[in-house]
């Protein structure tokens, strides 16, 4: 997986700032955050003590999430409309 991708598993955005280039393959362990209850039947992790994203890809990964501020690119949807029928 391509570092950057991380950001599906993570409430903020990422940047990739480690130098690193190339596709790589890795097993992360980490307890989802709860957003409500849990779905009944859903794959939900099977120890809800287990580690945050951040702190697993940590410990896991050798890599360190940290907090900056910078600006991005980002798309406002301020209005939407139903097509019309013709």
């Amino acid at each position: 997986m391509p570092l950057p991708r991380f950001v599906v598993f993570h409430p903020r955005p990422i940047v990739d700032a480690t130098g690193l280039t190339g596709t790589f393959d890795f097993l992360l362990e980490f307890t989802p955050e709860s957003k409500g209850p849990t779905p009944q039947g859903s794959n939900a992790a099977a120890d809800p003590e287990g580690p945050s994203f951040q702190q697993a890809v940590q410990d896991q990964l050798g890599l360190k999430l940290q907090p900056r501020k910078g600006s991005m690119e980002v798309i406002v949807l301020d209005h939407v409309e139903h097509p019309s029928e013709n």
